[in-house]
C-alpha cells in the first residue's frame, strides 16, 4: 500500500473509498484480529485540489479527525487502534467496518429507523456531552458495521459549540462547494449561505440523509443555497407513502428552513418514531449488557414474536452474532437463543453457516446439562441438515447424535432416535455400517429403556438396505437377539425386527445362523401378535427356501419328492399273494414274458392292493415283504391260459373271504405238482432265464396257506 503501517497487517483487500480516503479490510499479523485500514490517496488528491496550500489544509483536518477521534469515546464513533503520524502517508488502523452510505441504498424500513435512532443518540452525545458540532455529515462521513452498527469516521469539520443557544464557531470558513468542503447535498441552508450556525444545522443534515435512505437516492441536489431552499421546501412530497407517520412528521420538522422551528437531538431522540416495536428491541439490545439475566431471559423468551420485523440482513448481522454470544457466555441461554439463531440464519449460504454459527456454537450442540440445550438443538436440526453439505455431516451432526445416545438422559435419547432417520440419509453408506449402526446395536443391547430400545430398532430399518447384508447380519442381529433373551415377554420387540427381517437380504449362511435363530427366539412367545408371528414364520421358510434351491433339494442327487400315484413315483415290491390276485385278474391282452408291458403289471396290481385296502379299513405296512421268485415266473406262466385263468379268479374270489393278516408274516404259496415236463434249471433272478411256452405247459391251480409261524 506504500505506507509503514500496513507492514503490521495482511490480507489486505480493498472495500470503498470514501472522499480522499481508501478503506480496506485487513487482520493484523500478530493476532489475526480484524481491522479497517484508511489510507489517504494522495494522487487523487491532488487531481481533485491544485493548490498544494489546500491541500496542505485539508491533510492537517484529517490529522486532526484523527485525533479527535481517539479522544472521544462513544460506541458510535470510529474507535481507532495506531495511525501514521507522518502527513504525506497518512493512514490509521481502526475497528472493522462493512457498509458505506455512499454505496449501499438499499436499506429496509426497520434498517432507516435503526440508523436513524443510532444517529440521532450520537449527536446528543456530541452537542451535549462533547459541546461540539459535527456540521459534516453525509454518505461519506459515516459509516456502518457489519451488525449495522453507526460509526462516525470524519471529524474534519467538527466545531465547538460557543453558548448554551447552541452557537457554533465553524472551522468551514465561507462555504465554497469545494471537494475538502462538506457535501453541499446536506448542508443546511444557513452553512451554505454563510449565515450564523447553530447545532440545528446538524439537524438538517440529519433529516437529509434519512429522506436520502428512504429515497434510496440523494434527496437535495443544490448548486447554491438558494437551490438549496427551493428543494427543501418540496420535501413532504417527497417523503415515500410507507413511511410511518411518526417518522415522516420528524423528518419534515427536520427539514424545516427556519433553523428555530427545528427540534434539538434531545427531543429527537425521545419522539413517537422511536416508540415503535422495533425501535424499542433495537434501544434494548444496545443497553441489553446492563441488564440482568431474568430480564433478558424474558426478553430472549418473547422476541421470536416480533422476529417478523426485522429484515434479514438485519436478522443475519445484528441478531445471530449477539445471540451467538450470549450462549458462549451462558449455556443457560441456550435453549431459547440456539434456535433463534439457526432460524435467523437460515438466509445464509451453507459455508456462511458454517463459519458463522456452527464453528461459534460447537460445544453448545454437543451440551447435555442442562439437557433442555440439546433438546433445543434437534428441534431446529432439519434447518442444520439443510444448511450443512453431506461431507460436513458426520464432523457437525454425529456428534450431537452420540451425546444424546450416550447422556443417559431418556428424552435426549427419545429425540435422537426420533430424528435418527433424518440423519441415515445423510451419512454416506460406509460411515453407517463402520460407525453408526454399531454404536446403535450397543445401545439396543444395553440401553434399559424398552421405549428408546423400540424406537431404535425401528431406525435400524432405515438403514438395512444400506450396508452389506451379511455384515449387518453377523454383527447388528446378535445384539437384537441379545435384547430378545434379556426381555422374552416384551412383545413390541417383535413387530420391528420382523420387518428388519422381511428387508435383509442375507446370504444363506448368514439366514442360518442368524435369521432363524432371531427369528424362533421371536417366536418363542406365544402372545407375539398372529400377523406378526407369521411373518417370522415366513422368513424362517425363506432361508429354506434359498437353501433348498442352493443345494438342489429337490433334484439331482438327492431322492426327489413324487406327489404318490403319479407316473414317478417307485413302485412297492409286491408279495406273492398280491402278484397272484394281478396275474388272475382279467387282462385284454395276453403278455409273453418278454413284453415291454411287464412293468405295468406291478402297477395295476398295487391299485388293486389300495382299493382293497380302502374297502377293508387295514393300513398295510409300508415296507411289503418279498416273494419268491419261481411262484412269480409260475404264476405269470399260467396268465397264458385263458380259460384256466377264469376258474383260478372264481376261485380267488371265493380264496378272499379269508381274514387278512394283520401281521408282517409273509404268505407262502404251495405249488401244485406240475405235469410231466422236462427238468429245467432253477433262473437266478424273478425274470432272467425264463423261457416258457403257453402251449407247451400246463399247471394245476396254485393253493395257498397261512404258514406256520
Amino acid at each position: 500500500m506504500g505506507n509503514g503501517i500496513s507492514d503490521n497487517y495482511e490480507n489486505i483487500n480493498p472495500l470503498f473509498t470514501l472522499d480522499f480516503w481508501n478503506v480496506h479490510s485487513a487482520n493484523k499479523k500478530e493476532t489475526g484480529e480484524k481491522v479497517s485500514l484508511w489510507v489517504i490517496d494522495q494522487d487523487k488528491l491532488k487531481k481533485s485540489v491544485s493548490k498544494k496550500a489546500d491541500r496542505e489544509n485539508y491533510l492537517k483536518s484529517c490529522m486532526d479527525s484523527i485525533q479527535q477521534m481517539r479522544r472521544l469515546m462513544h460506541p458510535h464513533i470510529l474507535k481507532i487502534f495506531e495511525f501514521n503520524e507522518n502527513i504525506s502517508q497518512l493512514a490509521f488502523a481502526a475497528e472493522p467496518v462493512q457498509y458505506s452510505f455512499q454505496y449501499e441504498a438499499n436499506f429496509s424500513m426497520d434498517e432507516v429507523q435503526y440508523i436513524a435512532l443510532q444517529l440521532a443518540e450520537t449527536f446528543e452525545f456530541l452537542h451535549t456531552g462533547a459541546k461540539i458540532s459535527y456540521l459534516g455529515l453525509s454518505q461519506s462521513t459515516v459509516v456502518l458495521t457489519k451488525s449495522f452498527d453507526v460509526k462516525f469516521c470524519q471529524f474534519n469539520f467538527a466545531s465547538p459549540i460557543i453558548n448554551e443557544q447552541g452557537l457554533v464557531g465553524s472551522r468551514i470558513g465561507a462555504f465554497a462547494n469545494l471537494p475538502t468542503q462538506p457535501s453541499i447535498s446536506f448542508c443546511s441552508p444557513e452553512l451554505v449561505g454563510n449565515k450564523q450556525i447553530t447545532t440545528t444545522s446538524d439537524v438538517f443534515s440529519y433529516g437529509s440523509l434519512l429522506i436520502s435512505m428512504l429515497l434510496k437516492r440523494i434527496a437535495f441536489s443544490p448548486s447554491n443555497s438558494q437551490d438549496l431552499v427551493a428543494q427543501a421546501q418540496t420535501a413532504p412530497m417527497q417523503i415515500p407513502p410507507n413511511t410511518p407517520a411518526e417518522l415522516k412528521d420528524l423528518l419534515l420538522q427536520c427539514l424545516n428552513i427556519d433553523p428555530n422551528q427545528r427540534p434539538d437531538f434531545s427531543t429527537i431522540a425521545k419522539c413517537n418514531a422511536f416508540l415503535s416495536m422495533e425501535s424499542r428491541i433495537f434501544k434494548y439490545l444496545d443497553l441489553i449488557i446492563t441488564k440482568d439475566q431474568a430480564d433478558r431471559f424474558q426478553f430472549y423468551k418473547n422476541l421470536p414474536n416480533a422476529l417478523h420485523l426485522f429484515s434479514g440482513r438485519m436478522l443475519r448481522y445484528k441478531f445471530a452474532p449477539l445471540f451467538i454470544k450470549e450462549v458462549q457466555d451462558e449455556i443457560k441461554y441456550g435453549p431459547i437463543l440456539i434456535p433463534l439463531t439457526v432460524k435467523v440464519a437460515m438466509t445464509m449460504d451453507p459455508s456462511d453457516f458454517y463459519n458463522e454459527v456452527i464453528i461459534p456454537l460447537g460445544p453448545a450442540l454437543t451440551c447435555t446439562n442442562p439437557p433442555e440445550v440439546l433438546v433445543s438443538v434437534f428441534s431446529v436440526i432439519e434447518d442444520i441438515f439443510s444448511k450443512i453439505s453431506n461431507d460436513k455431516t458426520y464432523d457437525v451432526v454425529y456428534p450431537i447424535y452420540m451425546s444424546a445416545l450416550q447422556s443417559g438422559v431418556r428424552k435426549l435419547m427419545l429425540e435422537a432416535i426420533n430424528k435418527m432417520p433424518l440423519l441415515i440419509s445423510h451419512l454416506s453408506n460406509s460411515t453407517i455400517q463402520t460407525n453408526l449402526l454399531p454404536k446403535l446395536g450397543e445401545f439396543i443391547s444395553n440401553s434399559s429403556d424398552v421405549q428408546s430400545i423400540i424406537a431404535c430398532i425401528q431406525c435400524l430399518t432405515f438403514a438395512v438396505d444400506k450396508v452389506d447384508q451379511d455384515w449387518f447380519a453377523s454383527t447388528i442381529l446378535p445384539k437384537l437377539s441379545e435384547a430378545v433373551v434379556k426381555r422374552p415377554t416384551t412383545v413390541d420387540l417383535a413387530d420391528p425386527m420382523a420387518e428388519i427381517l422381511e428387508k435383509l437380504r442375507a446370504t444363506i449362511d448368514a439366514g442360518l445362523k442368524q435369521v432363524i435363530p432371531l427369528a424362533s427366539l421371536l417366536l418363542a412367545n406365544n402372545q407375539i401378535d398372529v400377523q406378526v408371528q407369521m411373518r417370522l414364520c415366513n422368513s424362517i421358510t425363506n432361508v429354506i427356501e434359498k437353501v433348498k434351491r442352493d443345494r438342489k433339494l429337490a433334484e439331482g442327487g438327492t431322492k426327489k419328492p413324487v406327489k404318490w400315484g403319479s407316473k414317478d413315483q417307485q413302485q412297492p415290491e409286491m408279495s406273492a399273494r398280491e402278484m397272484l390276485q394281478k396275474a388272475t385278474a382279467p387282462q385284454p391282452k395276453t403278455p409273453s414274458i418278454d413284453d415291454d408291458s411287464t412293468a405295468d403289471i406291478f402297477g395295476t396290481q398295487q391299485q388293486n392292493i389300495q382299493g382293497r385296502q380302502q374297502q377293508q379299513n387295514v393300513q398295510r405296512p409300508q415296507v411289503l415283504p418279498k416273494a419268491a421268485p419261481q411262484s412269480a415266473a409260475q404264476a405269470l406262466a399260467a396268465a397264458s391260459q385263458q380259460q384256466r385263468v377264469v376258474q383260478q379268479q372264481q376261485q380267488v374270489q371265493q380264496q378272499q373271504q379269508v381274514p387278512q393278516n394283520d401281521s408282517n408274516e409273509e404268505f407262502v404259496i404251495e405249488q401244485a405238482p406240475p405235469q410231466q415236463q422236462p427238468q429245467q434249471k432253477k433262473p437266478s433272478s424273478m425274470f432272467s432265464g425264463l423261457s416258457v411256452n403257453s402251449s407247451q405247459q400246463s399247471h394245476k391251480p396254485n393253493a395257498w396257506k397261512r404258514p406256520n409261524k
